[in-house]
């Protein structure tokens, strides 16, 4: 039962090596956001949020998408998109959030 734990924790320390767009994650803690696409509109209004979190790197929820971002602000058109991503003990607990600024 020790040796099935052993490569439990071991598959999601590797699996969970590549799911991230931002290479600079810390083992312990991380809180880190970035770019991923920009317009031209340089008034943004409003701001959504979507978000997908994982546990132990074995389990995942949610709906990061761009779509679910904008509906959930109620956004039009579209001006910039951004990821956020926070880990806790990479990767006991993993977090990605897609912002969606626009009008």
């Amino acid at each position: 039962m020790l040796r099935f734990f052993i490569f439990a924790f071991m598959f999601a320390t590797l699996a969970s090596c590549t799911t991230t767009p931002n290479p600079y994650l810390g083992g312990i803690y991380s809180d880190i956001q970035g770019p991923n696409k920009a317009s031209s509109n340089k008034n943004p209004k409003k701001l959504g949020r979507s978000c997908a979190t994982a546990i132990l790197g074995m389990v995942s929820t949610g709906d990061a998408s761009i779509e679910s971002a904008r509906a959930n602000a109620k956004i039009e058109h579209v001006t910039a998109v951004d990821y956020q991503v926070t880990t806790v003990l990479f990767p006991v607990y993993y977090k990605t959030c897609t912002l969606v600024t626009g009008v």
